[in-house]
């Protein structure tokens, strides 16, 4: 009887260890997908998997009546329910700390995930384009390119510290590339 007890004490162990765990959020991912078009994304890092989650018309609306809710000024209110700010998009992406990854993967159709033992490497690199002759405008990028033994995906984000250090925590060695300094980032 009593090695039964610690058998199933350590099945029950094992099986915690293996469980998922939600490790952060990465907001504001976009894949440029024409000329001047982009989707937006959501990676949600996990102890096992990053998940892409599309942040498509129904998560902006969602944001929009979050951020509606949310505003007490008299100019947050002016600007609320019809412009969503980084920070409407960040405390919107705060839901994901309440789901598990399978109603994360299930909440839109083109969301995916790819299997971190299957990931070779994340880098993101700074990207600068040459300045604009009539403008005087030159525009730069930060490039995430995700590459596992599936496929390469392809991503522009802001690149900030915290999400390198959040891919180093999964990834380690295969996440490569620094991120800006960044003056303010709302915390999760």
């Amino acid at each position: 009887m009593r090695s039964n007890i610690r058998t199933n004490k350590t099945l029950r162990d094992i099986f915690l260890l293996m469980a998922e765990k939600l490790v952060g959020v990465i907001p504001h991912v976009l894949l440029a997908t024409g000329h001047v078009q982009s989707k937006q994304f959501t990676i949600i890092v996990t102890s096992q998997r990053l998940i892409i989650a599309q942040f498509a018309a129904k998560q902006m609306q969602e944001a929009m009546v979050q951020s509606k809710a949310r505003a007490k000024s008299f100019f947050e209110k002016l600007a609320a329910g019809r412009v969503l700010t980084a920070k409407d998009v960040v405390e919107y992406c705060r839901k994901y700390f309440s789901m598990s990854p399978e109603l994360v993967l299930a909440e839109s159709q083109g969301n995916f995930a790819i299997d971190l033992a299957g990931i070779t490497s994340v880098a993101i690199d700074h990207q600068v384009d040459p300045e604009d002759e009539d403008s005087k405008i030159q525009m730069d990028r930060y490039i995430m390119t995700i590459i596992s033994s599936m496929s390469e995906n392809v991503y522009v984000v802001d690149a900030d510290p915290q999400d390198m250090e959040l891919l180093r925590s999964v990834l380690g060695e295969r996440a490569q590339g620094e991120g800006r300094v960044k003056p303010i980032r709302p915390q999760f």
